[in-house]
């Protein structure tokens, strides 16, 4: 899902949407979604109408989450998420699943600053900064 992604990281390249035509006009039309250039490349970035969106996905993950907890109660990975995130391991193949606006902050609740870092974060690893 398009919003799924954007969720990651706040930011999506025009090459990672072409596939979702209808499902980003949608977005854009409702201004969940903006366009905008970088040294001219075409991104997509969330907008601050998308953080409800973007609390209801972290709620989700965050009772998922404590789902999986209970029922592989050694996985480290899981507990890691809800508690002390310097124990996670970012390398693991589940991680960026669990990655909310460039973060694995599922207790805390989205502002709208997260989402500033999200984006300034991600355009620093392109480097169009």
């Amino acid at each position: 899902m398009l919003l799924e992604k954007l969720f990651q990281f706040g930011v999506l390249p025009r090459n990672a949407v072409k596939n979702y035509p209808s499902g980003l006009k949608d977005l854009l039309h409702k201004k969940l979604v903006q366009k905008a250039s970088k040294k001219g490349r075409v991104f997509y970035e969330l907008t601050k109408k998308a953080l409800p969106l973007a609390e209801e996905y972290r709620l989700m993950l965050f009772h998922k989450t404590k789902l999986q907890v209970q029922l592989t109660p050694h996985a480290k990975f899981y507990r890691a998420l809800l508690g002390e995130l310097r124990f996670l391991n970012d390398k693991h193949p589940l991680a960026l699943k669990y990655q909310l606006l460039g973060d694995w902050q599922l207790t805390r609740p989205v502002v709208p600053s997260q989402l500033k870092l999200a984006k300034l974060r991600y355009y620093q690893q392109q480097n169009l900064l």
